[in-house]
Formats: C-alpha cells, sequence, structure tokens
C-alpha cells in the first residue's frame, strides 16, 4: 500500500538527487533536483507542450509521488532506477506529443497496476477514473501475447491495439514508452533486443505513422534497423553522414566565397569559376568571422 500525500519525517526530500534513492526511503518529494539541479516536477511541467493548469499541475504531482513510492527500490537493466523510465515516458508525451496533464499523469503511472501492489482503485480514488481508464488500458496492451511473426502477423495486432481501447491517448501513450524502451535497448540481451525491434519495426512504427507522430515514427524505424540490419545500417549512416558533413563545407565555403566577392577580394572570375592562376589568400574580418582559406 502507499500514501499517496504521504513525505519525508521532517517534510523534507528523501534523495539528494533525482535517481538516488534512498533503499529506507518509503516516500518521495517530487520536488527533488535531477543532476543539474533542476527540480523534476519543474522540469515536466516546463517541458509541456501545452500550457497546463493549476489543478493539472497538481495531478501531476500527485502521480510522481504514487509512481515513486510504488517503483521504489525497482531497477531497470541498465543500472538506474525504473522511475526513470516512466519520467522519460512523460517527457516525450509532453514535450513531443503535447498532450494534456491527464495523458502526462498516466504516463508517469503506466507501469504501476503492471508492476507495483498498487491497483486501479488506489488510482481511481487518488487521481481520477480518466487515468485509472488509460493506465487500465495500457496494462491490458503490456499483457497481449503477440505472434512472433511479427511482419505476418502486425496488421492484426495494430488493428486490435486500435480497438483495445476508445481513448487514441492509450495509444498515443504506448508509443512513447516503446520509443523510450528503444532507446535504452542496448542493455538487453540480443534475443530480447531482436524482439523489441521486430515489434517496433512492424506494429509501432507503422502505428505511429498511421496516428500522424511522424518523428516517432522515423526513430523507431531507425532504433529498429540498427538493431536488426547492423551491418546495412552503419553503411547508410556512415554514407549520410559523409554527405552531410561534405554538404555543410560546402555550404560553407560558398558563404565565404560570396563574401571574399563582395568584397572585390576575388577578382578573377570567367564563367562562375574561379581562373587556378594563383593561389588567392584571404584574410579579412567580415560579418562571418575572419575568412582565412586558399581558393584554387
Amino acid at each position: 500500500n502507499y500514501d499517496s500525500s504521504a513525505n519525508a519525517d521532517d517534510g523534507s526530500c528523501d534523495f539528494s538527487c533525482f535517481g538516488c534513492l534512498d533503499e529506507a526511503a518509503t516516500n518521495y518529494d517530487p520536488d527533488a533536483t535531477i543532476d543539474d539541479g533542476t527540480c523534476v516536477y519543474e522540469d515536466l511541467i516546463d517541458s509541456s507542450y501545452q500550457k497546463i493548469s493549476s489543478k493539472g499541475q497538481k495531478i501531476i504531482y500527485q502521480a510522481l509521488i504514487i509512481a515513486y513510492n510504488g517503483h521504489d527500490g525497482q531497477i531497470r537493466k541498465s543500472g538506474e532506477p525504473y522511475i526513470h523510465h516512466p519520467i522519460e515516458v512523460a517527457k516525450i508525451v509532453a514535450k513531443d506529443i503535447g498532450l494534456d496533464y491527464v495523458s502526462i499523469a498516466s504516463a508517469i503511472l503506466h507501469d504501476v497496476v503492471e508492476d507495483t501492489s498498487i491497483t486501479l482503485d488506489d488510482l481511481n480514488e487518488s487521481v481520477g477514473l480518466e487515468i485509472s481508464r488509460i493506465v487500465d488500458g495500457l496494462t491490458k496492451i503490456s499483457t497481449l501475447k503477440k505472434n512472433e511473426d511479427y511482419s505476418v502477423q502486425a496488421e492484426n495486432y495494430r488493428k486490435m491495439l486500435l480497438t483495445l481501447h476508445n481513448d487514441i491517448r492509450v495509444i498515443l501513450i504506448k508509443t512513447a514508452d516503446r520509443l523510450h524502451n528503444m532507446r535504452t535497448i542496448d542493455f538487453l540481451s540480443k534475443a530480447k533486443q531482436d524482439q523489441m525491434a521486430s515489434e517496433s519495426l512492424y506494429i509501432y512504427a507503422p502505428l505511429a505513422h498511421r496516428v500522424g507522430l511522424y518523428n516517432i515514427k522515423n526513430e523507431l524505424e531507425d532504433l529498429s534497423l540498427r538493431i536488426l540490419e547492423t551491418r546495412k545500417y552503419n553503411l547508410v549512416k556512415n554514407k549520410i553522414d559523409k554527405e552531410v558533413i561534405s554538404t555543410s563545407k560546402e555550404f560553407v565555403l560558398k558563404l565565404k566565397f560570396e563574401e571574399a566577392k563582395t568584397l572585390g577580394i576575388i577578382k578573377k572570375i570567367t564563367n562562375g569559376f574561379i581562373i587556378p592562376l594563383s593561389l588567392i589568400h584571404i584574410s579579412e574580418p567580415t560579418r562571418l568571422g575572419m575568412i582565412s582559406y586558399a581558393v584554387f
């Protein structure tokens, strides 16, 4: 059981910084700070795309307390406290997807029913029926059995997800959950990495595309291919990186050339090309900074 209004005995935070869990502590103060001194609660509110009302802020604060109490002592495969995961999912929901405070609170609480002793009735009493229903939908998705041949069963599974709950926020939060899991996939075994990457590529990436989360869809595809087709992924990535660097250099040189031409430093031009009669050394302070290079 948990006391959603509980605090440390002296009224202060039980942790010196975000994620630094005191094993003896049973309660949490969301006013705790992360390593750079930012308040966890305030950081979550400030990162939200939508302006959150005072009522919404109180619900999010309450959700943080419940989640910290529920996940206290749980550790992820990475070795970090489990609470890092729901916090990061909530940030994706708040900033990248831009959902409301109900969704943010639901993201914070999305694993408490499945992984802790907290029940839906507890959530209903503490944060309301709407949030408890969303958490219930997220819990049901997590317990669904999936066929291992994701490429064949993907469409049927996506349809099942879309009809499982009449609130689209369930799907959006689940997609955010999957994105953060994919971002931290390196700590899993190779077998689990392949399983999660296949699910993400064939189920969650198309689902994200269908609901308009195009940036998340692209990132899920990239992260999945890095696991499933490592060699091809690296070949493509290296080629793109080289092209980006080359394009950036050409763009910078073009800017400097145009600036030099405006200053009258470069004189010899025929049909748009610099005549390679000599090296023209340029060293002039301009609004682009100090130009110092040779044109061939």
